[in-house]
């Protein structure tokens, strides 16, 4: 059971739901429970989950498209 987070959680599942491309940002201050809130929303969903690193946008860019590539098993 997930405490706390009924309101997120119902959010998260509507948007997953939708018929569009979605795309996430959680942020916020730290030690709040936002990574198990992402833990628990993507149980037993095909997601993927990224964590941005202090870096500047390019360099984020490219870790998470090197992340896709690994996971769809692309050569580009």
């Amino acid at each position: 059971m997930f405490l706390g987070r009924k309101k997120e959680i119902s959010e998260l599942e509507n948007l997953y739901k939708s018929n569009n491309f979605e795309m996430i940002a959680i942020y916020g201050r730290r030690r709040v429970g936002k990574s198990s809130l992402i833990t628990y929303f993507a149980q037993n969903k095909p997601t993927i989950y990224f964590t941005a690193r202090e870096t500047d946008c390019a360099r984020n860019l490219a870790i998470f498209s090197d992340a896709l590539k690994t996971l769809f098993k692309t050569d580009d």
